[in-house]
């Protein structure tokens, strides 16, 4: 059995920047389930699994059978919640902008 944790990615993009991923997703809401005992650095990308909607059915499969453990830490818990609601925001605030409706939405406190 192979023992993962959630940890938020820090990635970049073909142009080099980390602002957005090519797939046009803000780089903090990147998390993937890395091995364990790995230290940031020491890991490869082959060794992630991207934490993507596409990887639920297979990381549900794999907790099924034994083949996987996922560790998913309170603080990274919040830290995939925040990017949700940030990522709903953004979406809602584009689709009123298209409408010529303009929604203001108060900030988030990421500490509290």
């Amino acid at each position: 059995m192979h023992l993962r944790e959630m940890k938020q990615m820090k990635n970049t993009n073909s142009a080099g920047d980390d602002e957005t991923l090519d797939d046009g997703i803000d780089e903090e809401t990147a998390f993937a389930f890395v091995p364990i005992a790995a230290v940031a650095g020491e890991y490869k990308a082959a060794d992630c699994i991207a934490f993507v909607p596409g990887n639920v059915p297979v990381l549900m499969k794999m907790v099924a059978t034994s083949e996987l453990a996922l560790c998913v830490s309170g603080e990274v818990l919040t830290k995939v919640a925040i990017a949700a609601v940030e990522r709903t925001r953004r979406m809602r605030q584009k689709q009123f902008a298209q409408e010529g409706r303009f929604v203001h939405f108060p900030p988030i406190d990421r500490k509290t």
